[in-house]
């Protein structure tokens, strides 16, 4: 059975520590990289700690994995690079200016998540990405033609999927 989130994290927070990353490397990152990037933290996450890295909805379209609420947070960018954190910035309280991304730092379990993706997969293009997470969950998910509430992919697919890649490093 897979936990809960540990602070109920969240897509944003995931996406902002890869757009920190690679704004830090000047290595910025189109919409489709960081969203090929979230799902495959996801899956790791899931088969090393049985637990969700966040619980944002992933789904099946035709051209691949997609995160709905990132998506809705990334589409203005097209096929520019992203140069800017997302969601709305808060105080944290030493009145500092955060992101919802700090909120992901009380675990370490999701930063190594987050490092060992981003160390492994950064130097792939968007395009390879997406060609490598059309596997099972993706194949055997709902319609591959339009975005709809039946195309939410299962966790138990997810699993399967990343389950020889965290084992084997594939």
């Amino acid at each position: 059975m897979t936990k809960a989130c540990a602070y109920k994290s969240n897509i944003i927070g995931v996406a902002n520590y890869f757009i920190r990353r690679s704004i830090q490397e000047s290595n910025l990152i189109q919409p489709l990289k960081l969203m090929k990037l979230c799902y495959i933290a996801y899956g790791i996450h899931l088969v090393k700690y049985d637990q969700k890295i966040f619980y944002n909805e992933i789904a099946k379209c035709k051209y691949g994995v997609i995160i709905p609420d990132l998506y809705d947070e990334i589409k203005m960018y097209k096929y520019s690079y992203i140069h800017a954190f997302l969601g709305k910035p808060y105080l944290n309280s030493s009145g500092e200016i955060c992101y919802l991304e700090a909120l992901l730092f009380r675990d370490e379990k999701i930063i190594k998540t987050l490092a060992e993706t981003w160390n492994r997969f950064n130097g792939w293009t968007a395009p390879q990405l997406s060609d490598w997470t059309k596997k099972d969950a993706w194949k055997k998910t709902g319609s591959k033609f339009k975005f709809t509430r039946n195309n939410t992919i299962k966790d138990e697919l997810i699993y399967k999927d990343f389950a020889g890649v965290v084992r084997d490093g594939r």
